[in-house]
């Protein structure tokens, strides 16, 4: 391992294609590091592209352009293709940039030992005086969404019970991740939804009410060995629910506003289908503060509601800035009536 000059030469399979390291050494290495590229000779035997064989060698966090300098070099270095869209069947030399590569992926399909990662890297990195991130990491990031959903709200008590609706058209949010190391991070969002009127089984006339907020505050943490992240923190969600007071006493439709807050505990996974990003998100609220604005003056039964909500939200990338996502939520509480209530939305988002 100490020789100037050390050639590694193996031989393995990947999602059948060849990857060669013929061309690695010492001396190799030390040249490309002026440019902190490794240079690696690929043979292709499935079509697939430069986004596709990246993926198998680089950080998750990298996210691939075709005016990456790495990307450009090698389609430079290689004039004897033509289509770079569909590499079947070509040999071609791949231009890795250093600081990009995730050591155990490397190791990994190369089948190197410790010690020859160590050598290897250790002479590429050691023309670098600090450490650098990933080009594409961005501890902080933000995004904004709008999504429509449809409501459905059942609360039960001992004179009866009421069905209605209380649908949006408009629901806009704010949401922002901060990385703090390789393992925490924390993550908020907030959002303002515009509820149409109304609609109940036991009227006929549809009935305006107030707007839905809600926010959340969240610590994550990364079992990077699983690939899932736990998060856990606050929400906070304000909404609206018949008085039934009001409705059996007086005949009068009015509605009371709920300010809940919930401690939630969830997962979160990001994955890959069909070569696009997606991320899915699983958690479990409880309810650990409770206020009810009352709108019937001679109601009688004051308590708050609590109890839990589940949520299930899908994320799915249609560019590198434009999302779509969806989210079903089932609220089911207890207080002055049995409250269920299930959401379910659809919509689109941009990160910044």
């Amino acid at each position: 391992m100490k020789q100037n000059l050390l050639k590694l030469t193996c031989l393995f399979f990947l999602s059948f294609n060849y990857l060669h390291a013929d061309s690695i050494n010492f001396e190799e290495s030390k040249r490309n590091s002026k440019h902190q590229y490794l240079r690696l000779s690929y043979q292709s035997v499935n079509s697939e592209n430069l986004e596709t064989i990246y993926e198998q060698i680089l950080v998750d966090s990298y996210s691939y352009t075709e005016e990456d300098a790495m990307a450009e070099k090698t389609r430079r270095e290689n004039g004897h293709i033509k289509d770079w869209a569909s590499l079947k069947k070509k040999n071609f030399r791949l231009y890795v940039e250093i600081e990009l590569i995730d050591i155990n992926k490397f190791m990994k399909i190369l089948n190197l030992s410790d010690e020859q990662i160590k050598a290897l890297f250790g002479v590429v990195k050691a023309k670098e005086q600090v450490a650098q991130a990933p080009k594409n990491t961005k501890p902080l990031s933000f995004s904004v969404f709008y999504m429509t959903s449809l409501g459905e709200f059942n609360q039960k008590s001992a004179p009866g019970s009421v069905e209605f609706k209380q649908n949006s058209s408009v629901s806009l949010g704010l949401t922002t991740n901060y990385q703090i190391n390789t393992k925490y991070g924390a993550q908020a969002s907030l959002y303002y939804s515009q509820l149409n009127t109304a609609s109940a089984n036991k009227y006929l006339d549809n009935v305006s009410v107030d707007p839905e907020i809600g926010f959340n505050l969240y610590g994550t943490y990364k079992f990077a060995d699983y690939g899932l992240e736990a998060y856990g923190g606050l929400d906070f969600e304000r909404f609206n629910t018949f008085n039934f007071d009001g409705l059996t006493d007086a005949d009068q439709v009015t509605f009371d506003k709920n300010q809940i807050f919930f401690l939630t505990v969830g997962i979160q996974k990001n994955f890959k289908l069909y070569r696009r990003n997606f991320l899915a998100k699983f958690s479990y609220s409880h309810s650990v503060f409770s206020n009810r604005d009352i709108g019937y003056a001679n109601t009688s039964d004051k308590q708050e509601f609590t109890g839990g909500k589940a949520m299930a939200y899908v994320m799915g990338d249609i560019t590198k800035k434009i999302f779509a996502h969806v989210i079903f939520k089932m609220h089911f509480m207890d207080g002055p009536t049995d409250l269920t209530v299930n959401r379910l939305g659809l919509g689109f988002g941009y990160k910044f």
